[in-house]
């Protein structure tokens, strides 16, 4: 029916519940991004903690 029409029709806008459903994968992926680095961080502090009590010791 919509093809048989001769009247172009403008693509729907965004509704406000895609939207925010689409800004919250993103935000998704960066959280996960930013706790990985957390993560990371946190393994290379206590090696580098054990280090340094190892030199100590010795």
């Amino acid at each position: 029916m919509d093809q048989d029409s001769p009247i172009q029709r403008e693509p729907r806008p965004i509704v406000r519940k895609a939207a925010k459903a689409k800004r919250g994968s993103t935000s998704n992926t960066e959280c996960a991004q930013f706790l990985e680095q957390i993560v990371r961080n946190g393994a290379l502090r206590i090696e580098r903690d054990l280090k340094r009590e190892e030199a100590d010791k010795a």
